[in-house]
């Protein structure tokens, strides 16, 4: 895969944001964690949020699996995240009430976990993250240089 020009300081810049992210994700988690055992730690949780996003918007990619596979394992390796093996085809999207639905689709876990600090402490660490998040998904899109209409339909 090619990267352009930007794309190395970008990856950088998004790696400091999500590390220094880590840290409030992590105190929020602990604060509102009610499920059972340990709650995941604020870098497993931006983690799994990265991961996830990548999964996404690599999927929408007009390319057979394998090649999927491959680009997802790069996109994995600029960021150091665990990449499955045969991650695609994705599965089927999980049938909840369409309120669930909705929020699931709209609003990422770790921001969830960021408003509430934020609300509790007065930070802006929730814009923050969907601000990266958003970067990292245009990252995951645009690095080879083009756009599809597809993927420009799944970055809205």
């Amino acid at each position: 895969m090619s990267f352009l020009p930007n794309n190395p300081r970008l990856i950088a810049s998004l790696k400091k944001t999500f590390a220094d992210l880590a840290t409030p994700v992590d105190m929020s988690i602990r604060t509102v964690w009610r499920g059972a055992g340990r709650p995941p730690n604020g870098k497993m949780a931006l983690d799994n949020q990265l991961l996830s996003v990548a999964q996404r918007f690599v999927d929408v990619r007009n390319c057979s699996i394998e090649e999927k596979q491959s680009y997802l394992e790069t996109v994995c390796g600029w960021f150091d995240l665990n990449c499955e093996e045969n991650a695609f085809p994705l599965p089927a999207p999980l049938s909840f009430t369409p309120s669930i639905s909705q929020r699931i689709d709209r609003t990422p876990v770790v921001i969830s976990y960021l408003e509430e600090y934020d609300r509790r402490y007065g930070f802006n660490y929730a814009d923050r993250t969907r601000h990266a998040l958003f970067q990292f998904a245009n990252l995951v899109i645009k690095s080879d240089g083009t756009v599809t209409s597809a993927e420009a339909t799944a970055l809205l």
